[in-house]
C-alpha cells in the first residue's frame, strides 16, 4: 500500500493549498498512483502522481492544476 505523507500545507508551485481531507487516490499498481483534490484558496482541481525510480524508490510529482 502506498502512503502519502503531507508535511507542508502549501505544496503547489503556484501556491495552491491542497484540501487534504478530500484527496482521492487512483492506484495503478503498488508503485504508481494518481492523487486528486482541489485547492482550498482558488478551488481549482489539482493533481499529482507517484512513480517508481530505480535509484530512489517511489517519487512524487508536485501538485499542479488539472487540465
Amino acid at each position: 500500500m502506498t502512503t502519502l505523507t503531507i508535511t507542508n500545507t502549501t505544496l503547489c508551485d503556484k501556491g495552491h493549498t491542497p484540501h487534504k481531507e478530500s484527496i482521492s487516490v487512483v492506484a495503478h499498481n503498488f508503485d504508481d498512483a494518481d492523487y486528486y483534490t482541489f485547492c482550498e484558496v482558488c478551488e481549482n482541481n489539482i493533481e499529482m502522481f507517484s512513480y517508481y525510480d530505480d535509484d530512489c524508490g517511489v517519487r512524487y510529482s508536485k501538485w499542479s492544476v488539472s487540465k
